[in-house]
């Protein structure tokens, strides 16, 4: 009977005349082992083939044998054996990449999948199956399931350590958690006196997930709530799915197999939901957890998010009573779920806010979990420690983090205040810590690092920046050398300055930063979140798009095109994040699509022109008619189409600028997101005009963003015109009832560059220049020397105007900028503060060119945007960009293009600050990332209210007060002794 396998085929094809008759067959031992290996023999090569499929088989047991007995070693030549049979085979790869693990080369392990991989590719245009890809990950983080009989880690002698470092306490921490004790209890008592949903409301690292997990549950789980010990506690995080990560968190609180079809949870109608939640709960009830609830509205897309904020509103308002709620929230997020009318009732009226701990309570997190493992605390030490974080809002990870470390240096059996010195007190643990493991990694690992950093870091919408997790299989699809990844996972988390999960819905292996302080406490990963802004901005975009093009199964109508492709594949070769597989596939499949089409439109024409040229003789005059007819109503749709206004207009001043550049990205950004009919405009002329945004008004356009100086004049008269006609401008004030002005506390951001300034100096001299004496400057001056002298009241200061109103001049002549930098300079100041628009160039480079003559650093900080961000690199400014005070004309763009995609545009003066996002501090040269600890602390006592920047200098209080402006009569402005004024300058 001939065979039917298509591989005993090839062997009978081999031979022209099939299967030939018996022969002799040579034969070799395998090393180290009984088993002899034959060579196939002409003639018999179906029973061959068997037995080759049979020695396979044999060479891969015994080697799996070997494995379960703990001789990796002896494993090896087996397998080597049975890939040489056949290179193909996934097993013996399997079994190869644990045996190189468990041998201890663990880089080879790594080296062996990249091999098989390509490959794969090369012969069978195929990836690894995905359990190859799992094993791939758990090598990558030394998963120590791989080696059960590898010996654990070496605990600290003498006493387990009961501190957490960064990541939050759990449920099986409760026996370590303290210091919550009174918030614990409000919010027992709120559930026992029948309140359905409550929502913890603080700051990061105040500590709201801690409470949750390791107060609340525990509490409920022994009774608190009379008959909560039968409760069922599930606990999810939203992520981009939270549907799907409800039905996972209840599916893994229930040994019930599914009751109901695939996908119910993601049904629209909220009681089809309920019905599936009452049947996974099976008469109990419910208390659901759902962490860090911010996560809907920065990592979900808008209709999942409302589905799931529908579902939930449903379930804690239902009749049937079951289910319980309990969510976490980020303080800046607050506003976000009252624009939801249904979910906004019932969360208003369970918000409960997270006060900051009391030194009692921060004694009692300090010392308790130490006294229960037999350690002490040294009471020097106790009070610095409680100081240090009372004085730090949000500085719990922080604290824990000392004490994990603290715990693990400790000689004896006491924590000591001098261990806690040598380590550099809290401010500015982190940071220091993170940066002594980057800088001793070499310029390989630091370039996985950074890609690792930014894929684990999410933008927020006006907002400081969220933490994102990031797949193990995503990582490793970067093409980044998997060994170099392993080594630099295994750095940062052995330091706990990573963390390690396991996806609830796909079960995917993860890793993310371990708590968002890490964003902005070292200064140097929240330089490259500034830096690459705009990347990972267009990143998320992208990936929002991918998301859309799968959910339709790869539909070719979701794929980029045009112009817009075109930009993304610029961005492609231009960007430093380096893009996954799943990611390069996506723009390689919008290419070949537009190539396709465009040979396809080549071919149509071709063959039209055949067409006519046969028709010619053959009732011309009734197919000129027909095709006449058919032209004009195809014309008619596509020109309602092509003529159809744009949602929403961008108009922008013509030339370059960090301005226009910053809005432009977050306007393309926001409306691709967020499915906005828009385009972006460039005026004609150098500016833009009134008939430019009226253009656009009379059309329809719902709104119209404007960026130029020239915005009263080009804006006011057609707004007062168009009243149902929404209208953004910047730096602009006004009244009419259709327009969000949008304004910066220009004084707190500069109140930072002043205290960098001082913090910097090493000639305790420093100036500001400003472009004219008028009142939309002084704020800057104020805020600047107003920093300054809160972190040394013993600057000097120099200031100067470049002209008086009305001459403008003062913002367009560098030459003038320069003399007065120069004068500066030579005068002592190592660093000047300029808000003079153009003239303020001269600043640059007067550093530059007296830093040699004067031997010494000089140094210049910008405004407005990133200047260090704005030069090419090797510019001879670029070494003197101190930092830049950044107005995030990006964050506002995207903050109102998403209040007017929700339908919730709000007029009026919005002031942008620093406690909304506002402002930033650019830290690209890296030349403040030693000083961002304390700045970072001003920015939390400023955004607290603590510190109340004033916006008129002192000087100018009289002036500001005939002007009536409001800042002149709460201004709290002390006299500046000791600020140098040239005689005739402002």
């Amino acid at each position: 009977m001939p065979s039917t396998s298509p591989r005993v085929a090839a062997y009978d094809l081999r031979d022209e005349g099939g299967p030939a008759s018996r022969g002799t067959c040579e034969s070799a031992p395998v090393a180290g082992h009984g088993v002899r290996q034959r060579r196939p023999c002409v003639g018999t090569a179906p029973v061959t083939f068997r037995l080759s499929e049979l020695r396979l088989a044999a060479l891969e047991d015994l080697a799996s044998a070997e494995l379960d007995l703990g001789r990796a070693v002896q494993a090896l030549p087996l397998i080597e054996s049975a890939i040489a049979m056949d290179a193909l085979r996934e097993r013996s790869r399997e079994l190869q990449m644990v045996a190189l693990y468990r041998s201890g080369r663990h880089a080879e392990a790594l080296r062996t999948y990249q091999q098989y991989r390509r490959l794969l590719a090369d012969e069978l245009c195929l990836e690894p199956s995905p359990a190859l890809r799992r094993l791939e990950e758990r090598i990558v983080l030394h998963d120590r399931s791989l080696d059960p009989r590898a010996p654990a880690p070496a605990a600290h002698a003498g006493a387990r350590n009961p501190y957490k470092g960064l990541r939050a306490f759990e449920e099986e921490d409760a026996a370590d958690f303290f210091g919550r004790r009174r918030l614990v209890g409000r919010l027992v008592a709120a559930l026992a006196g029948g309140s359905r949903l409550l929502a913890l409301v603080g700051p990061s690292g105040s500590g709201k997930s801690s409470v949750v997990a390791a107060g609340l549950v525990p509490a409920i789980r022994a009774r608190a709530v009379p008959g909560s010990e039968r409760w069922m506690v599930a606990s999810m995080q939203p992520g981009r799915y939270p549907s799907r990560a409800m039905e996972a968190a209840l599916r893994r609180g229930t040994s019930e197999p599914p009751t109901g079809p695939a996908g119910v949870f993601d049904d629209d109608d909220p009681a089809v939901v309920g019905a599936a939640v009452e049947s996974l709960v099976a008469g109990r009830r419910l208390l659901l957890v759902i962490d860090q609830f911010e996560q809907l509205f920065s990592a979900t897309e808008a209709a999942e998010r409302d589905r799931f904020l529908r579902t939930i509103a449903s379930l804690v308002t239902s009749a049937a009573d079951a289910v319980r709620v309990v969510l976490t929230l980020r303080r800046d997020f607050y506003d976000r779920p009252l624009l939801d009318a249904e979910f906004g009732r019932v969360f208003a009226s369970g918000v409960v806010s997270v006060l900051p701990m009391t030194a009692d309570e921060l004694g009692a997190a300090v010392v308790r979990p130490a006294q229960r493992v037999g350690v002490e605390v040294e009471p020097a030490l106790l009070a610095e420690l409680v100081s240090d974080a009372a004085a730090q809002p949000g500085a719990l990870p922080l604290l824990q983090y000392a004490l994990t470390d603290l715990f693990e240096r400790r000689a004896g059996s006491s924590l000591l205040l001098e261990e806690y010195q040598a380590m550099g007190r809290l401010p500015g643990l982190l940071s220091r810590r993170s940066e002594e493991i980057y800088t001793h990694l070499d310029a390989d690992h630091q370039e996985v690092a950074l890609q690792v950093f930014l894929r684990t870091a999410r933008l927020g919408s006006g907002t400081r920046e969220l933490r994102r997790r990031a797949t193990i299989g995503e990582l490793t699809a970067l093409d980044l050398d998997p060994v170099l990844l392993s080594e630099v996972l295994e750095e940062f988390g052995r330091h706990r300055l990573l963390s390690f999960d396991r996806d609830p819905v796909s079960g995917e292996a993860t890793v993310e930063v371990a708590h968002e302080a890490l964003l902005s406490e070292w200064g140097r990963l929240a330089g490259w979140i500034d830096r690459h802004r705009a990347d990972l901005r267009r990143h998320q975009t992208l990936v929002a798009a991918i998301d859309e093009w799968e959910a339709s199964d790869q539909h070719p109508d979701y794929l980029l095109a045009g112009s817009r492709l075109g930009e993304y594949e610029a961005w492609r070769l231009a960007s430093t994040l380096r893009l996954t597989a799943r990611e390069r596939e996506f723009l390689d499949a919008g290419a070949e699509r537009q190539h396709a089409e465009q040979a396809e439109e080549m071919a149509r024409r071709a063959g039209q022109r055949r067409l006519k040229r046969r028709a010619r003789t053959r009732l011309l005059a009734l197919v000129v008619a027909v095709v006449m007819l058919a032209g004009a109503v195809t014309y008619g749709a596509l020109a309602w189409r092509a003529n159809r206004p744009p949602d929403a207009v961008l108009l922008m001043d013509r030339g370059p600028g960090p301005i226009r550049e910053m809005v432009a990205a977050a306007f393309d950004s926001a409306i691709s997101e967020k499915g906005i009919r828009a385009e972006a405009v460039t005026s004609i002329g150098s500016a833009v005009q009134s008939g430019d945004v009226g253009r656009f008004s009379e059309q329809g356009t719902h709104m119209v963003v404007v960026v130029t100086p020239n915005c009263a004049d080009a804006v006011e008269p057609i707004a007062r015109t168009h009243p149902d006609t929404h209208y953004v401008v910047f730096d602009c004030v006004g009244d009419q009832p259709n327009v969000a002005y949008v304004s910066f506390a220009s004084e707190q951001g500069s109140f930072l560059a002043g205290a960098a300034a001082a913090l910097r100096s090493r000639t305790g001299t420093i100036g500001f220049i400003g472009g004219a004496d008028i009142p939309l400057i002084w704020p800057f001056e104020a805020g600047f020397e107003a920093g300054a002298r809160a972190v040394d009241p013993s600057i000097r200061i120099r200031a100067r105007y470049l002209s008086e109103p009305p001459d403008m001049t003062g913002f367009d002549n560098q030459i003038l900028g320069f003399q007065v930098a120069e004068q500066m300079y030579r005068d002592g100041a190592d660093i000047i503060y300029q808000a003079a628009g153009a003239s303020g160039d001269g600043a640059f480079e007067a550093a530059s060119q007296l830093s040699g003559d004067l031997r010494r650093q000089l140094w210049a900080i910008g405004v407005d945007g990133d200047e260090y961000r704005s030069l090419a690199p090797g510019d001879p400014w670029r070494p003197h960009v101190l930092t830049s005070m950044v107005k995030r004309y990006d964050r506002a763009t995207d903050a109102l293009v998403d209040e007017y995609s929700v339908a919730h545009f709000t007029p009026g003066t919005r002031e942008f600050d620093l406690a909304n996002g506002g402002l930033d501090l650019a830290a690209s040269g890296g030349f403040i990332d030693d000083l961002r600890p304390r700045l970072e602390q001003l920015r939390r006592q400023i955004v607290a209210d603590k510190i109340r920047v004033p916006s008129i200098p002192a000087e100018k209080i009289d002036a500001a007060k005939a002007l009536g402006l409001p800042g002149a009569l709460t201004s709290t402005v002390e006299h500046r002794a000791g600020i140098e004024r040239p005689e005739g300058s402002g």
